[in-house]
């Protein structure tokens, strides 16, 4: 029953990462995932509908119409505030004991890290930077692209370390490590960006990308998930939905053979899906 009622919703069951959430861009509300049950939290503060959130143990992290980001755990409580006027935040990443924060006004992207332990903050524009299409944080500093083919390197005080040209659109992004990033293309590519090696692997958008163990894991525009090894060799595909594939959630706990078995199971009487 349990497995037929999930069916029944908007968001198809694969696999998920152990925890994690999503802003509903209907409902305004936070749809969060944890050990591969998803449950929603209404808020009553008004939120970007097309923004990611961060989730601890015990917390959301979100951003307001004022660019205010905010901890919504029994109460709310205001953390920081990005600087810009007019930035629109699109992303907030949680690592460890940091909050990472992009945002995006008219050719001009915002990059924020803020330490809860400390309490620091620090933030840094990059102009002539089109609106930001992946965005990973890493050990010491982040990462992200545009979608006017730029894709920036950032050390711990968020100077940019390297600064490429990568090609238009990339719009996806994943790592195996701060060395190990691959982005994916609008037009079908993938690029491991350390080696420059790229190749055309599909037809379509690469919406999507998850890097784990070995593999990488590419959604298109189309609902189809594939699977690859990093010198891009096609491993297998599955037809998983009718529309576009926004973000791929992977448990790495859960054992790779159980994990392969797509497009849809249990595992432990818990479902693990796919966003899309």
């Amino acid at each position: 029953m349990k497995f037929l009622l999930c069916l029944s919703l908007s968001l198809i069951a694969l696999f998920a990462e152990g925890k994690g959430c999503f802003v509903d861009e209907n409902s305004q509300n936070i749809i969060f995932v944890k050990d591969g049950e998803t449950k929603s939290l209404g808020l009553k503060e008004k939120i970007y509908k097309d923004q990611r959130c961060a989730f601890d143990e015990s917390s959301f992290y979100v951003a307001n119409l004022n660019n205010e980001i905010v901890k919504v755990a029994s109460e709310k409580e205001f953390l920081f505030a990005l600087p810009n006027v007019g930035c629109k935040v699109s992303n907030i990443l949680l690592e460890k004991d940091k909050i990472y924060v992009a945002c995006d006004m008219a050719n001009v992207v915002t990059i924020a890290i803020f330490d809860k332990s400390s309490k620091k903050f620090i933030s840094k524009n990059f102009n002539n930077v089109y609106k930001i299409s992946s965005f990973l944080p890493l050990s010491e500093g982040a990462f992200f692209t545009s979608f006017n083919g730029k894709a920036f390197l950032l050390d711990s005080k968020l100077n940019a370390k390297e600064q490429k040209s990568v090609g238009f659109a990339p719009v996806s992004a994943c790592k195996f490590s701060d060395d190990e990033i691959f982005i994916g293309f609008k037009n079908g590519e993938i690029l491991d960006l350390k080696s420059g090696a790229k190749k055309q692997v599909l037809r379509s958008k690469i919406s999507a990308l998850a890097c784990v163990g070995d593999e990488i894991f590419a959604g298109d525009e189309g609902g189809v998930v594939y699977k690859f090894d990093k010198s891009f060799k096609l491993k297998g595909k599955k037809e998983l939905f009718g529309g576009e594939i926004k973000e791929i959630f992977i448990d790495q706990k859960i054992p790779k053979d159980i994990r392969d078995r797509l497009p849809i199971f249990l595992y432990n009487n818990k479902i693990f899906w796919v966003l899309h």
